[in-house]
Protein backbone atom coordinates (compact mmCIF):
# COMPACT_ATOMS: atom_id res chain seq x y z
CA UNK A 1 0.00 0.00 0.00
CA UNK A 2 1.12 3.72 -0.24
CA UNK A 3 1.29 3.91 3.75
CA UNK A 4 3.55 1.19 3.43
CA UNK A 5 5.32 2.54 0.81
CA UNK A 6 6.29 5.40 2.36
CA UNK A 7 7.18 4.09 5.89
CA UNK A 8 9.73 2.04 4.04
CA UNK A 9 10.66 5.33 1.99
CA UNK A 10 11.06 7.37 5.40
CA UNK A 11 13.04 4.50 7.46
CA UNK A 12 15.79 4.05 4.36
CA UNK A 13 16.14 7.89 4.24
CA UNK A 14 16.77 8.12 7.90
CA UNK A 15 18.92 5.25 8.27
CA UNK A 16 21.08 6.61 5.24
CA UNK A 17 21.23 10.37 7.19
CA UNK A 18 21.78 8.73 10.44
CA UNK A 19 25.12 7.49 8.64
CA UNK A 20 26.15 10.63 7.29
CA UNK A 21 26.41 12.61 10.61
CA UNK A 22 22.92 14.26 10.50
CA UNK A 23 22.50 14.84 14.10
CA UNK A 24 21.15 18.50 15.10
CA UNK A 25 24.96 20.23 14.07
CA UNK A 26 24.61 18.93 10.80
CA UNK A 27 21.04 19.29 9.63
CA UNK A 28 21.85 20.37 6.02
CA UNK A 29 21.67 16.41 5.87
CA UNK A 30 18.17 16.40 6.61
CA UNK A 31 17.26 18.87 3.93
CA UNK A 32 19.41 16.95 1.27
CA UNK A 33 17.12 13.91 2.12
CA UNK A 34 14.99 14.56 -0.36
CA UNK A 35 11.91 13.35 1.58
CA UNK A 36 8.37 15.79 0.93
CA UNK A 37 8.34 18.64 3.06
CA UNK A 38 5.20 17.39 4.91
CA UNK A 39 7.71 14.21 6.40
CA UNK A 40 10.52 16.41 6.90
CA UNK A 41 9.45 16.71 10.70
CA UNK A 42 9.27 13.03 11.39
CA UNK A 43 12.45 12.43 9.59
CA UNK A 44 13.96 14.89 12.18
CA UNK A 45 12.29 13.55 14.84
CA UNK A 46 13.41 9.70 14.22
CA UNK A 47 17.14 10.54 13.24
CA UNK A 48 17.19 13.05 16.68
CA UNK A 49 15.72 10.04 18.58
CA UNK A 50 17.76 7.39 17.04
CA UNK A 51 21.14 9.07 17.66
CA UNK A 52 20.41 9.85 21.10
CA UNK A 53 19.22 6.11 22.33
CA UNK A 54 21.85 4.59 20.14
CA UNK A 55 23.53 2.61 22.89
CA UNK A 56 20.24 1.78 24.27
CA UNK A 57 18.61 0.33 21.23
CA UNK A 58 22.24 -1.66 20.90
CA UNK A 59 22.08 -2.85 23.61
CA UNK A 60 18.40 -4.35 23.85
CA UNK A 61 19.05 -5.98 20.65
CA UNK A 62 21.97 -7.61 21.67
CA UNK A 63 20.45 -9.15 24.76
CA UNK A 64 17.33 -10.32 23.18
CA UNK A 65 20.01 -12.30 20.70
CA UNK A 66 18.57 -11.88 17.36
CA UNK A 67 21.31 -11.15 15.70
CA UNK A 68 21.79 -15.02 15.10
CA UNK A 69 18.25 -15.09 13.83
CA UNK A 70 18.30 -13.15 11.03
CA UNK A 71 17.06 -14.34 8.17
CA UNK A 72 19.40 -14.51 4.64
CA UNK A 73 17.71 -11.54 3.12
CA UNK A 74 18.37 -9.03 6.18
CA UNK A 75 22.28 -9.86 5.79
CA UNK A 76 24.45 -8.14 5.94
CA UNK A 77 23.00 -5.75 8.66
CA UNK A 78 22.25 -2.52 8.44
CA UNK A 79 22.96 -1.38 11.96
CA UNK A 80 21.63 2.33 11.16
CA UNK A 81 18.04 1.11 9.83
CA UNK A 82 18.20 -1.18 12.33
CA UNK A 83 18.41 1.60 14.81
CA UNK A 84 15.53 3.43 13.14
CA UNK A 85 13.13 0.98 13.36
CA UNK A 86 14.21 -0.53 16.86
CA UNK A 87 13.45 3.71 17.76
CA UNK A 88 9.97 3.62 16.31
CA UNK A 89 9.01 0.13 17.72
CA UNK A 90 10.22 0.80 21.00
CA UNK A 91 10.30 4.68 21.95
CA UNK A 92 8.93 6.67 18.99
CA UNK A 93 5.18 5.89 17.74
CA UNK A 94 5.54 2.25 18.66
CA UNK A 95 4.67 1.22 15.03
CA UNK A 96 6.10 -0.87 12.44
CA UNK A 97 5.20 -0.04 9.22
CA UNK A 98 6.69 -1.16 5.82
CA UNK A 99 7.76 -4.32 4.00
CA UNK A 100 11.42 -4.29 4.28
CA UNK A 101 12.72 -7.61 4.80
CA UNK A 102 14.19 -5.80 8.22
CA UNK A 103 10.73 -4.09 8.81
CA UNK A 104 9.16 -7.31 8.68
CA UNK A 105 11.52 -9.56 11.32
CA UNK A 106 11.44 -6.21 13.56
CA UNK A 107 7.91 -6.00 13.66
CA UNK A 108 7.75 -10.01 14.19
CA UNK A 109 9.72 -10.16 17.75
CA UNK A 110 8.64 -7.07 18.40
CA UNK A 111 7.41 -8.25 21.95
CA UNK A 112 10.78 -10.21 22.60
CA UNK A 113 12.12 -6.76 22.48
CA UNK A 114 9.55 -5.26 24.30
CA UNK A 115 10.14 -7.79 27.38
CA UNK A 116 13.61 -7.30 27.14
CA UNK A 117 13.66 -3.46 27.29
CA UNK A 118 11.63 -3.73 30.18
CA UNK A 119 13.96 -5.77 32.02
CA UNK A 120 17.19 -3.61 31.17
CA UNK A 121 14.10 -0.47 32.57
CA UNK A 122 13.82 -2.53 36.00
CA UNK A 123 17.48 -3.23 36.69
CA UNK A 124 18.13 0.59 35.63
CA UNK A 125 19.69 -0.32 32.53
CA UNK A 126 17.32 1.57 30.20
CA UNK A 127 15.59 4.37 30.08
CA UNK A 128 11.37 4.87 29.96
CA UNK A 129 9.43 6.38 26.89
CA UNK A 130 9.93 10.08 26.44
CA UNK A 131 7.34 12.48 27.81
CA UNK A 132 6.76 14.66 25.10
CA UNK A 133 6.36 18.65 26.09
CA UNK A 134 3.65 20.03 24.38
CA UNK A 135 4.11 23.82 24.01
CA UNK A 136 1.19 25.93 23.30
CA UNK A 137 0.12 26.70 19.52
CA UNK A 138 1.75 29.81 18.65
CA UNK A 139 0.67 31.98 15.09
CA UNK A 140 2.06 35.31 14.05
CA UNK A 141 -0.33 37.73 12.08
CA UNK A 142 1.18 38.66 8.77
CA UNK A 143 0.54 42.36 8.54
CA UNK A 144 1.70 42.01 4.80
CA UNK A 145 -1.45 39.93 4.33
CA UNK A 146 -3.80 40.97 6.76
CA UNK A 147 -4.84 42.95 9.31
CA UNK A 148 -4.71 42.13 13.16
CA UNK A 149 -8.72 43.27 13.16
CA UNK A 150 -9.98 40.97 10.26
CA UNK A 151 -7.99 37.99 11.73
CA UNK A 152 -10.08 38.88 14.83
CA UNK A 153 -13.16 38.79 13.48
CA UNK A 154 -12.52 35.61 11.49
CA UNK A 155 -11.69 33.73 14.16
CA UNK A 156 -14.84 34.88 15.99
CA UNK A 157 -16.55 33.62 13.09
CA UNK A 158 -15.04 30.15 13.65
CA UNK A 159 -16.00 29.91 17.15
CA UNK A 160 -12.72 31.22 18.82
CA UNK A 161 -12.71 33.25 22.36
CA UNK A 162 -10.23 36.03 22.44
CA UNK A 163 -9.38 36.23 26.31
CA UNK A 164 -7.83 40.05 27.55
CA UNK A 165 -4.70 38.93 29.92
CA UNK A 166 -4.53 40.07 33.46
CA UNK A 167 -0.57 40.95 33.85
CA UNK A 168 2.28 40.82 32.08
CA UNK A 169 2.36 36.69 32.60
CA UNK A 170 1.94 34.27 29.89
CA UNK A 171 -0.96 31.51 30.34
CA UNK A 172 -1.79 28.67 28.67
CA UNK A 173 -5.40 29.30 27.35
CA UNK A 174 -8.36 26.94 27.75
CA UNK A 175 -9.89 24.93 24.93
CA UNK A 176 -11.42 27.21 22.29
CA UNK A 177 -10.06 30.38 23.33
CA UNK A 178 -6.61 32.51 23.03
CA UNK A 179 -4.65 35.07 23.84
CA UNK A 180 -2.44 38.03 22.40
CA UNK A 181 1.44 37.24 23.85
CA UNK A 182 2.54 40.35 26.54
CA UNK A 183 5.51 40.84 24.86
CA UNK A 184 5.84 39.74 20.89
CA UNK A 185 3.45 41.60 19.58
CA UNK A 186 1.04 40.53 16.81
CA UNK A 187 1.31 36.90 18.28
CA UNK A 188 -1.60 34.85 19.50
CA UNK A 189 -1.40 31.94 21.41
CA UNK A 190 -3.93 28.80 21.28
CA UNK A 191 -3.95 25.80 23.33
CA UNK A 192 -1.60 23.27 22.89
CA UNK A 193 -2.24 20.56 19.79
CA UNK A 194 -4.26 23.31 18.44
CA UNK A 195 -4.30 22.36 14.51
CA UNK A 196 -3.88 25.17 12.07
CA UNK A 197 -2.13 23.03 9.00
CA UNK A 198 -5.29 23.04 7.06
CA UNK A 199 -6.84 26.63 7.33
CA UNK A 200 -6.89 28.68 4.61
CA UNK A 201 -4.85 31.95 6.39
CA UNK A 202 -2.22 29.74 7.26
CA UNK A 203 -2.11 28.42 3.64
CA UNK A 204 -2.17 31.58 1.85
CA UNK A 205 0.95 32.93 4.32
CA UNK A 206 -1.87 35.59 6.36
CA UNK A 207 -0.82 33.57 9.39
CA UNK A 208 2.05 32.25 10.15
CA UNK A 209 2.91 29.37 12.67
CA UNK A 210 5.76 30.23 14.25
CA UNK A 211 7.60 29.95 17.85
CA UNK A 212 7.42 32.52 20.61
CA UNK A 213 10.99 32.38 20.90
CA UNK A 214 11.72 32.65 17.04
CA UNK A 215 9.96 36.32 17.40
CA UNK A 216 13.08 37.69 19.49
CA UNK A 217 15.39 38.75 16.51
CA UNK A 218 13.58 40.02 14.38
CA UNK A 219 12.29 42.57 16.84
CA UNK A 220 15.23 42.72 18.63
CA UNK A 221 17.05 43.84 15.13
CA UNK A 222 14.25 46.78 15.30
CA UNK A 223 14.72 48.06 11.75
CA UNK A 224 14.64 51.56 11.28
CA UNK A 225 12.99 53.48 8.06
CA UNK A 226 14.98 53.49 5.20
CA UNK A 227 16.70 50.55 6.73
CA UNK A 228 18.74 47.87 4.61
CA UNK A 229 18.66 44.48 6.46
CA UNK A 230 20.40 41.12 5.61
CA UNK A 231 19.66 37.59 6.80
CA UNK A 232 22.15 35.70 6.57
CA UNK A 233 21.08 32.01 7.78
CA UNK A 234 17.72 32.62 6.40
CA UNK A 235 15.58 29.23 5.51
CA UNK A 236 13.10 28.33 6.35
CA UNK A 237 12.10 32.49 6.05
CA UNK A 238 9.80 33.11 9.54
CA UNK A 239 12.38 35.42 10.60
CA UNK A 240 12.61 36.75 7.28
CA UNK A 241 9.06 37.60 7.42
CA UNK A 242 8.77 39.11 10.21
CA UNK A 243 11.91 41.78 9.64
CA UNK A 244 9.78 42.80 6.28
CA UNK A 245 6.30 42.56 8.15
CA UNK A 246 7.96 45.36 10.69
CA UNK A 247 9.73 47.36 7.73
CA UNK A 248 6.38 47.30 5.79
CA UNK A 249 8.09 45.97 2.75
CA UNK A 250 10.41 43.27 1.69
CA UNK A 251 11.92 45.62 -0.87
CA UNK A 252 15.24 46.52 1.41
CA UNK A 253 15.80 42.66 2.61
CA UNK A 254 18.09 40.80 1.77
CA UNK A 255 18.22 36.55 2.49
CA UNK A 256 20.94 34.32 2.23
CA UNK A 257 20.83 30.57 2.33
CA UNK A 258 24.10 28.34 1.36
CA UNK A 259 21.71 24.64 1.19
CA UNK A 260 20.04 24.52 -1.81
CA UNK A 261 17.24 22.51 -1.17
CA UNK A 262 16.38 24.95 1.78
CA UNK A 263 16.94 27.91 -0.18
CA UNK A 264 14.32 26.23 -2.52
CA UNK A 265 11.88 26.04 0.53
CA UNK A 266 12.95 29.67 1.57
CA UNK A 267 11.59 31.27 -2.00
CA UNK A 268 8.68 29.44 -1.73
CA UNK A 269 7.72 30.61 1.60
CA UNK A 270 8.65 34.44 1.26
CA UNK A 271 6.65 34.38 -2.23
CA UNK A 272 3.40 32.69 0.10
CA UNK A 273 4.31 35.35 3.28
CA UNK A 274 4.35 38.48 0.53
CA UNK A 275 7.34 39.11 0.85
CA UNK A 276 7.73 39.36 -3.29
CA UNK A 277 10.60 41.64 -3.39
CA UNK A 278 12.94 40.33 -0.98
CA UNK A 279 16.02 39.14 -2.78
CA UNK A 280 17.31 35.17 -2.18
CA UNK A 281 20.52 34.37 -2.81
CA UNK A 282 21.60 30.15 -2.63
CA UNK A 283 24.78 31.24 -1.26
CA UNK A 284 26.89 30.92 2.12
CA UNK A 285 27.15 34.24 3.31
CA UNK A 286 30.64 34.04 5.01
CA UNK A 287 32.08 33.98 0.90
CA UNK A 288 30.55 37.23 0.36
CA UNK A 289 33.70 40.10 0.10
CA UNK A 290 34.45 42.70 2.97
CA UNK A 291 37.09 43.95 0.88
CA UNK A 292 37.22 47.43 -0.94
CA UNK A 293 34.56 47.16 -2.78
CA UNK A 294 32.64 45.48 -1.66
CA UNK A 295 29.78 43.11 -2.07
CA UNK A 296 26.80 44.90 -3.42
CA UNK A 297 24.16 42.56 -2.41
CA UNK A 298 25.54 43.92 1.14
CA UNK A 299 27.94 47.20 1.20
CA UNK A 300 24.35 49.23 1.83
CA UNK A 301 23.23 47.45 4.75
CA UNK A 302 22.52 49.02 7.75
CA UNK A 303 21.46 45.62 10.00
CA UNK A 304 22.16 42.29 9.87
CA UNK A 305 20.18 39.31 11.26
CA UNK A 306 22.33 36.28 12.31
CA UNK A 307 20.55 33.19 13.46
CA UNK A 308 23.71 30.72 12.30
CA UNK A 309 23.80 26.91 12.40
CA UNK A 310 23.83 25.33 16.35
CA UNK A 311 23.54 22.13 18.36
CA UNK A 312 19.33 22.87 18.74
CA UNK A 313 19.58 22.14 22.53
CA UNK A 314 16.96 24.13 23.82
CA UNK A 315 14.40 22.10 21.37
CA UNK A 316 12.53 21.03 24.29
CA UNK A 317 10.11 18.42 21.23
CA UNK A 318 14.08 16.82 20.91
CA UNK A 319 15.93 17.09 23.71
CA UNK A 320 19.19 17.75 22.54
CA UNK A 321 21.19 17.15 25.48
CA UNK A 322 23.45 14.30 23.67
CA UNK A 323 25.13 17.82 22.82
CA UNK A 324 26.91 17.81 26.42
CA UNK A 325 28.63 14.78 25.61
CA UNK A 326 30.28 16.41 22.48
CA UNK A 327 32.34 19.41 23.34
CA UNK A 328 34.30 19.40 20.31
CA UNK A 329 31.14 19.79 18.34
CA UNK A 330 30.14 22.98 20.37
CA UNK A 331 34.35 24.10 19.67
CA UNK A 332 33.52 23.89 16.42
CA UNK A 333 29.83 25.30 15.86
CA UNK A 334 31.39 28.02 18.41
CA UNK A 335 34.07 29.02 15.92
CA UNK A 336 32.20 29.26 13.00
CA UNK A 337 29.62 31.39 14.69
CA UNK A 338 31.90 33.82 15.96
CA UNK A 339 33.65 34.05 12.33
CA UNK A 340 29.70 34.83 11.12
CA UNK A 341 29.38 37.63 13.32
CA UNK A 342 33.05 39.34 12.96
CA UNK A 343 32.39 39.11 9.05
CA UNK A 344 29.21 41.24 9.07
CA UNK A 345 31.16 43.79 11.69
CA UNK A 346 33.39 44.30 8.70
CA UNK A 347 30.75 45.55 6.14
CA UNK A 348 31.18 49.38 6.72
CA UNK A 349 27.75 50.54 6.80
CA UNK A 350 26.31 47.95 9.13
CA UNK A 351 25.41 49.53 12.13
CA UNK A 352 23.09 46.43 14.33
CA UNK A 353 23.59 43.22 14.50
CA UNK A 354 21.68 40.28 16.28
CA UNK A 355 23.22 37.37 17.08
CA UNK A 356 20.73 34.19 17.91
CA UNK A 357 20.61 30.14 18.39
CA UNK A 358 18.17 27.85 19.23
CA UNK A 359 20.51 26.73 21.98
CA UNK A 360 20.81 26.38 25.68
CA UNK A 361 24.80 25.96 25.90
CA UNK A 362 26.71 28.87 27.07
CA UNK A 363 29.85 27.91 24.88
CA UNK A 364 27.67 28.91 21.57
CA UNK A 365 25.93 31.90 23.69
CA UNK A 366 27.48 34.00 26.04
CA UNK A 367 30.70 32.64 25.57
CA UNK A 368 30.52 33.53 21.64
CA UNK A 369 29.35 37.16 22.73
CA UNK A 370 32.04 37.44 25.20
CA UNK A 371 34.40 36.49 22.34
CA UNK A 372 32.80 38.47 19.68
CA UNK A 373 33.45 41.67 21.49
CA UNK A 374 36.69 40.47 22.27
CA UNK A 375 37.63 40.48 18.60
CA UNK A 376 36.04 43.52 17.46
CA UNK A 377 38.62 45.52 19.54
CA UNK A 378 36.25 48.37 20.90
CA UNK A 379 34.78 49.18 17.36
CA UNK A 380 31.51 47.33 18.39
CA UNK A 381 29.27 47.46 21.37
CA UNK A 382 26.86 45.17 23.30
CA UNK A 383 22.86 46.65 23.40
CA UNK A 384 20.16 45.96 25.36
CA UNK A 385 18.65 43.26 23.55
CA UNK A 386 14.62 43.92 23.39
CA UNK A 387 14.69 45.16 27.47
CA UNK A 388 10.53 43.95 27.56
CA UNK A 389 11.53 40.40 27.43
CA UNK A 390 11.76 39.44 31.30
CA UNK A 391 14.15 36.62 30.79
CA UNK A 392 18.09 37.42 30.81
CA UNK A 393 21.55 35.62 30.03
CA UNK A 394 23.31 34.06 32.43
CA UNK A 395 24.36 36.25 35.87
CA UNK A 396 28.55 34.68 35.43
CA UNK A 397 28.81 36.79 32.06
CA UNK A 398 28.98 40.59 32.47
CA UNK A 399 27.48 40.18 28.72
CA UNK A 400 24.26 38.40 30.35
CA UNK A 401 21.79 40.60 31.48
CA UNK A 402 21.82 42.55 28.27
CA UNK A 403 21.23 39.47 26.69
CA UNK A 404 18.14 37.44 26.31
CA UNK A 405 16.86 34.03 27.17
CA UNK A 406 14.07 31.77 26.64
CA UNK A 407 13.08 28.15 28.01
CA UNK A 408 9.68 26.17 28.40
CA UNK A 409 10.10 26.46 32.37
CA UNK A 410 9.90 30.66 32.30
CA UNK A 411 8.81 31.55 28.91
CA UNK A 412 6.75 28.31 27.47
CA UNK A 413 8.54 28.67 24.69
CA UNK A 414 11.69 26.38 23.07
CA UNK A 415 14.98 27.05 24.57
CA UNK A 416 16.41 30.19 22.67
CA UNK A 417 19.09 32.82 23.04
CA UNK A 418 19.41 36.28 21.40
CA UNK A 419 21.83 39.57 21.64
CA UNK A 420 22.19 42.58 19.96
CA UNK A 421 25.78 44.62 19.31
CA UNK A 422 25.78 48.40 18.06
CA UNK A 423 28.46 49.85 16.06
CA UNK A 424 28.68 53.37 17.76
CA UNK A 425 29.87 57.07 17.40
CA UNK A 426 32.26 57.99 19.66
CA UNK A 427 30.18 61.06 20.82
CA UNK A 428 27.50 57.97 21.43
CA UNK A 429 29.71 55.61 23.19
CA UNK A 430 29.41 56.63 26.38
CA UNK A 431 25.56 57.04 26.27
CA UNK A 432 25.12 53.46 25.47
CA UNK A 433 27.35 52.67 28.34
CA UNK A 434 25.15 54.52 30.78
CA UNK A 435 22.12 52.45 29.22
CA UNK A 436 23.84 48.83 29.28
CA UNK A 437 24.47 49.56 32.89
CA UNK A 438 20.81 50.72 33.47
CA UNK A 439 19.93 46.79 32.30
CA UNK A 440 22.26 45.48 34.93
CA UNK A 441 20.67 47.36 37.89
CA UNK A 442 17.10 46.73 36.53
CA UNK A 443 17.90 42.37 36.27
CA UNK A 444 19.97 42.88 39.67
CA UNK A 445 22.61 40.88 38.20
CA UNK A 446 24.50 42.89 40.52
CA UNK A 447 28.86 41.26 41.32
CA UNK A 448 29.22 41.82 45.42
CA UNK A 449 32.77 42.26 45.91
CA UNK A 450 33.24 38.73 47.96
CA UNK A 451 36.46 37.70 49.11
CA UNK A 452 37.16 35.19 46.31
CA UNK A 453 36.82 38.15 43.80
CA UNK A 454 39.69 40.41 45.77
CA UNK A 455 41.75 37.66 45.76
CA UNK A 456 41.30 37.03 41.95
CA UNK A 457 41.98 40.51 41.26
CA UNK A 458 45.21 40.56 43.67
CA UNK A 459 46.64 37.45 41.71
CA UNK A 460 46.45 38.14 38.42
CA UNK A 461 49.55 38.45 36.54
CA UNK A 462 49.96 41.53 33.64
CA UNK A 463 48.46 39.39 30.67
CA UNK A 464 45.11 38.24 33.13
CA UNK A 465 44.94 42.00 34.06
CA UNK A 466 44.83 43.17 30.23
CA UNK A 467 42.39 40.64 29.90
CA UNK A 468 40.22 41.65 31.98
CA UNK A 469 40.59 45.42 31.13
CA UNK A 470 39.41 44.12 27.71
CA UNK A 471 36.56 42.71 28.72
CA UNK A 472 35.34 45.04 31.18
CA UNK A 473 35.74 48.16 28.44
CA UNK A 474 33.60 45.75 26.13
CA UNK A 475 30.81 45.22 28.37
CA UNK A 476 30.82 48.54 29.72
CA UNK A 477 31.09 47.25 33.47
CA UNK A 478 33.63 45.79 35.36
CA UNK A 479 32.20 42.51 37.71
CA UNK A 480 34.91 43.21 40.38
CA UNK A 481 33.47 46.99 41.50
CA UNK A 482 30.09 46.52 40.58
CA UNK A 483 29.75 49.76 38.43
CA UNK A 484 30.60 51.07 35.27
CA UNK A 485 33.56 51.57 34.15
CA UNK A 486 33.23 55.75 34.02
CA UNK A 487 31.82 55.69 37.65
CA UNK A 488 35.08 54.12 39.42
CA UNK A 489 37.03 56.49 41.29
CA UNK A 490 40.54 56.00 39.49
CA UNK A 491 39.37 57.13 36.33
CA UNK A 492 38.21 61.00 37.08
CA UNK A 493 40.02 62.53 34.72
CA UNK A 494 41.77 59.87 33.65
CA UNK A 495 42.07 56.48 31.73
CA UNK A 496 39.03 54.67 31.45
CA UNK A 497 40.79 50.88 32.01
CA UNK A 498 42.27 51.53 35.30
CA UNK A 499 40.78 50.70 38.55
CA UNK A 500 41.27 50.79 42.40
CA UNK A 501 43.14 48.25 44.15
CA UNK A 502 41.58 46.33 46.98
CA UNK A 503 44.45 46.48 49.19
CA UNK A 504 45.51 50.62 49.11
CA UNK A 505 43.08 52.03 46.77
CA UNK A 506 45.65 53.44 43.62
CA UNK A 507 44.61 52.99 40.70
CA UNK A 508 46.92 49.68 39.71
CA UNK A 509 46.15 46.22 39.18
CA UNK A 510 46.83 43.70 42.60
CA UNK A 511 49.84 41.78 40.63
CA UNK A 512 51.41 45.42 41.23
CA UNK A 513 50.22 46.93 44.52
CA UNK A 514 52.83 48.03 47.09
CA UNK A 515 51.22 46.75 49.83
CA UNK A 516 51.30 42.94 48.74
CA UNK A 517 53.73 43.23 46.23
CA UNK A 518 56.47 45.48 46.88
CA UNK A 519 59.07 44.30 44.28
CA UNK A 520 56.80 44.47 41.30
CA UNK A 521 55.45 47.50 42.35
CA UNK A 522 58.76 49.37 42.73
CA UNK A 523 59.45 47.49 38.87
CA UNK A 524 56.31 49.30 37.91
CA UNK A 525 56.91 52.64 39.52
CA UNK A 526 60.35 52.53 37.40
CA UNK A 527 58.55 52.04 34.22
CA UNK A 528 56.25 54.66 34.80
CA UNK A 529 59.13 57.36 35.59
CA UNK A 530 60.86 56.15 32.62
CA UNK A 531 57.62 56.41 30.38
CA UNK A 532 57.03 59.76 31.75
CA UNK A 533 60.72 61.20 31.06
CA UNK A 534 60.62 60.12 27.60
CA UNK A 535 57.28 62.25 27.05
CA UNK A 536 59.21 65.09 28.95
CA UNK A 537 62.04 64.51 26.82
CA UNK A 538 59.60 65.12 23.29
CA UNK A 539 58.23 67.74 24.33
CA UNK A 540 61.00 69.72 25.17
CA UNK A 541 62.82 68.83 21.75
CA UNK A 542 59.60 70.07 20.24
CA UNK A 543 59.60 73.12 22.28
CA UNK A 544 62.97 73.64 21.10
CA UNK A 545 62.43 73.08 17.68
CA UNK A 546 59.93 75.46 17.58
CA UNK A 547 61.17 78.28 18.94
CA UNK A 548 64.50 77.87 16.74
CA UNK A 549 61.73 78.17 13.63
CA UNK A 550 60.11 81.34 15.72
CA UNK A 551 63.37 82.41 15.88
CA UNK A 552 64.39 82.19 11.81
CA UNK A 553 60.94 83.51 10.74
CA UNK A 554 61.40 86.74 12.74
CA UNK A 555 64.70 87.04 11.36
CA UNK A 556 63.71 86.48 7.61
CA UNK A 557 61.45 88.86 8.04
CA UNK A 558 63.43 91.51 9.52
CA UNK A 559 66.05 91.27 6.76
CA UNK A 560 62.69 91.68 4.05
CA UNK A 561 62.04 94.35 5.90
CA UNK A 562 64.99 96.09 5.83
CA UNK A 563 65.64 96.27 9.58
CA UNK A 564 69.00 93.64 9.13
CA UNK A 565 71.17 96.58 7.78
CA UNK A 566 71.33 96.11 3.92
CA UNK A 567 69.24 98.98 3.33
CA UNK A 568 66.48 96.80 2.53
CA UNK A 569 67.68 95.34 -0.22
CA UNK A 570 66.68 91.94 0.66
CA UNK A 571 71.03 91.09 -0.52
CA UNK A 572 71.50 88.04 1.64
Amino acid sequence: SDMSKAADELALKAAECLKDGAASWNRDKLYDAGVAPAMMTQLQAVVLGAQKHKDQLDKVFSVAGLEEQLPEDCKPLDRNLLRVLLYECLLGSRRVRGKLPLTVFVREHKADLQQHLAALRKDGGAQGKEQKVHLPRYVRINTLKISSSDVHEKLKQKGWKWVHLDGDKLKVPKAGTYVMDPVIPLLMVFPPRTSFHDDEMVSEGRLILQDRSSCIPALALHPWKGAYVVDTCAAPGNKTAHVAALMGTGRHVTAFERNKSRSMVLNKQLKKFGCTDTLVYCEDFTLTSTETPQDKRCAAATHFLIDPTCSGSGQVAEDGDEEKNVPQKLEELASAQVQLVLHAMRFFRAKVITYSTCSVNKEENEEVVTEILRRSKGRWLQANCLPSWPHRGLAEFPCGPLCCRASYEEDLTNGFFCARFVKMKKQSKRKQLAENTAAWQQQGKEHSTTLDLKDQLRQMDADQWEAHKKRCVNSGFCPFFNRPLSSCKANAGKCRLKHECYECGGAHAGAICPKTNPEGAAQARKIIEDQKRTVKNRHTKLASGNKRWADGEESEAKRWKGEDGDGGTGKG
